[in-house]
């Protein structure tokens, strides 16, 4: 398996956050400035969940984490599989515990957003898992940020969804739904091409809104604030 793609070769921050892909490491560094927790947090970026676990067996020795005190995970929750009867959300944030408790020595994770005290060589280390879009809904972060009250009443959405309707009825592959119509969403807006981030700053995505709030809260519980 290939190594972990990372951003940082080592830690010098309290708490570290590990999130799925580009769309989310943007996005997530800014909702912590909007909580005013930038200073806090050490963003890592994975490239799939499939690289959690070789993350966190390389985090263990690198650089700094004698100094880490917490340690966070952001993931989707995806489609929900056929071949099963286990919700999506239930399944991601299974399979984030099985991987605290394999590799970190740390079990118990049991819910959605928990952050909760655990130990790892020898000292006290906080851990939790937000699985998008809300721990209970299969789905993405797209589905979070498409969920806000002014993107959903807004004239452009609605143009979008016919857009896509026309792509369902022409046979267009359908993976990934959300994030076309997301991505297609912020095309339509002033200044087109912003990755999740960008559009969040320039007001395209509305962090005011109370559905970020359960997301906010698991953040400023993992770093203990």
């Amino acid at each position: 398996m290939a190594p972990p793609r990372r951003e940082l070769e080592s830690f010098d921050k309290p708490c570290v956050l590990a999130v799925e892909g580009e769309d989310q490491y943007y996005l997530l560094r800014h909702v912590l400035c909007v909580c005013s927790l930038s200073d806090s947090f050490d963003v890592v970026r994975l490239k799939g969940v499939t690289q959690l676990r070789p993350f966190l067996g390389t985090a263990l020795v690198t650089t700094g984490f004698d100094g880490v005190q917490a340690l966070g995970v952001m993931r989707d929750a995806e489609e929900q599989r056929q071949d099963t009867c286990v919700p999506a959300a239930a399944s991601a944030l299974q399979s984030v515990a099985d991987a605290f408790r394999d590799v970190l020595g740390v079990a118990g994770l049991t819910s959605h957003a928990q952050v909760m005290a655990g130990e790892v060589a020898g000292r006290p280390l906080r851990v939790g898992a937000f699985i998008a879009p809300d721990g209970v809904r299969a789905g993405m972060l797209e589905d979070l940020c498409l969920s806000t009250a002014p993107v959903r009443a807004s004239e452009a959405l609605r143009c979008v969804d016919y857009y896509l309707e026309c792509l369902g009825k022409a046979n267009v592959l359908r993976p990934t739904w959300p994030k076309r119509r997301l991505h297609a969403y912020l095309a339509a807006c002033e200044e087109p091409g912003k990755k999740l981030g960008e559009a969040a700053r320039a007001g395209y995505l509305h962090l005011d809104d109370p559905v970020w709030n359960p997301l906010k809260q698991f953040l400023r519980d993992l770093a203990g604030s």
